[in-house]
């Protein structure tokens, strides 16, 4: 029971993490004005077909509530010279005593994880912002 419980923890981690990234990915501006998401939903109005590039994970009703929570104290991020600094357990705790949201030790962990996939892929956006490479929508 216990390893079966743990496996859909994992599962759960993984593909809220991969919507995280997802998400940053298609909403980074772009240098020449929009996003990804803007030029791939073009491509959808023109064609009438999803740019594979555009979909994202599927969430379920409770992964959904995180990923929300997740952005929600995203908002309040301190950011350094080179980036996004990681979320701390402090503006986690101060996110939930001012918002009175209940979350479990599992979940501010998945908050974790979340956040370390958001920094990675935001320093990956940097990185191709500063390269010139974060025009290209392949």
């Amino acid at each position: 029971m216990y390893e079966k419980g743990l496996t859909s923890f994992v599962k759960m981690s993984q593909n809220l993490q991969k919507a995280v990234a997802k998400r940053l990915e298609l909403d980074y501006p772009l240098s020449v004005g929009g996003t990804r998401r803007d030029a791939y939903l073009s491509v959808l109005r023109q064609t009438g077909n999803t740019p594979a590039a555009l979909i994202e994970p599927v969430l379920n009703k409770y992964e959904d509530w995180l990923l929300h929570v997740f952005f929600q104290i995203n908002e309040g991020r301190q950011s350094g010279m080179a980036g996004p600094l990681p979320l701390t357990f402090s503006e986690i705790q101060s996110f939930i005593t001012i918002t009175a949201t209940e979350l479990t030790p599992w979940e501010v962990e998945t908050i974790k994880d979340m956040d370390r996939s958001y920094v990675q892929e935001m320093y990956n956006q940097l990185h191709q912002e500063s390269t010139g490479q974060n025009d290209n929508l392949s």
